[in-house]
């Protein structure tokens, strides 16, 4: 399943799964947006999956953000299923 990315202002609302399959271009396109906006929201209350791929591809947009500056803020929903596939 693919994504679908709805903008209002700088509120990105994130529709289907955020996953291995996803996840390179989920960030590479927000870290395009990052770099031109002074912040972001990325919301996740649409999201079905977010798996490991995924919580990776967040934290390094995070990483980013604070290394840049810019503000970065993320919505969720306990709903979420967040598949685990190492668990140590």
């Amino acid at each position: 399943m693919s994504l679908t990315i709805l903008r209002k202002e700088n509120v990105f609302t994130i529709t289907g799964k955020v996953n291995v399959n996803t996840a390179r271009g989920f960030k590479t396109h927000f870290s395009l947006l990052l770099n031109n906006l002074k912040g972001i929201t990325i919301d996740l209350t649409k999201v079905s999956e977010v798996d490991e791929s995924g919580l990776q591809a967040l934290s390094e947009l995070r990483k980013k953000a604070l290394q840049w500056n810019k503000m970065f803020n993320i919505i969720g929903d306990d709903n979420i299923v967040m598949n685990e596939t190492n668990v140590s």
